[in-house]
């Protein structure tokens, strides 16, 4: 069992991985493979299809291209950082604080002001789909509010959509619904990896249960930390 855990553990982070590679990297990886591969068999053929210097030609490219793939990874990095940390300053502003505490009324969604905290939650979900910043990073600092509002707000996301196009408007927050369910797998894997030998893998109905059962705590948590930092 502890075996089968820890194979699932690195299934789980590779798979992770993967995920957040652009496809301009996987390009850029099968370009220089490819390059590699055409290098390695000229240099171990005895008859070669480069010549010397073609073969100098051709690692001095591949050097390079390392090396700019290297600095646009860097930059990429920096860049989303940078984005993630306006998020956050913006989530933890004074003027969104007042907007979460208000979004709430008693134990249930407020359809009246809630709208610009799923708002937010909406722009934050279009960044992820537009690959501007990964899923992993959402869960890691959003991850706690975007699932548990989308889970709460359902049915208030229904009567919005409705409130403004008669017909119903799906594209309203689609994309916040589209992210819950991959936010929702990824909590699964990240909590399972952690998970002792012999213990019982979490689902994602048990996440959804977990909601359930602390949604007043977590209502009150964003009524009164909001009300402390008035």
């Amino acid at each position: 069992m502890s075996l089968w855990i820890r194979s699932y553990s690195y299934w789980c982070r590779c798979r992770r991985w993967v995920a957040t590679q652009s496809r301009i990297f996987w390009f850029f990886l099968c370009v220089f493979a490819l390059g590699l591969i055409l290098l390695i068999s000229s240099a171990v053929s005895n008859k070669p299809c480069f010549s010397q210097g073609d073969r100098v030609a051709l690692s001095v490219g591949l050097f390079g291209g390392a090396v700019v793939w290297w600095q646009g990874y860097l930059i990429t990095r920096q860049m989303l950082l940078g984005t993630v940390v306006e998020l956050y300053k913006e989530w933890n502003s004074v003027e969104m604080l007042k907007k979460r505490e208000a979004a709430w009324k008693e134990d249930d969604p407020n359809p009246h002001t809630i709208e610009e905290v799923l708002e937010f939650l909406e722009k934050v979900s279009t960044l992820a789909k537009n690959g501007f910043i990964t899923k992993q990073l959402i869960w890691d600092t959003f991850g706690w509010y975007t699932g548990r509002y989308y889970f709460y707000c359902k049915n208030t996301i229904e009567e919005l959509r409705l409130n403004w196009t008669p017909k119903g408007d799906l594209t309203l927050y689609q994309d916040l619904e589209k992210l819950y369910p991959r936010l929702l797998r990824l909590e699964v894997e990240q909590r399972n990896e952690k998970r002792k030998a012999r213990s019982k893998l979490l689902t994602p109905a048990d996440i959804e249960e977990e909601y359930r059962q602390t949604r007043k705590m977590f209502i009150a948590s964003e009524v009164g930390e909001n009300q402390s930092n008035d």
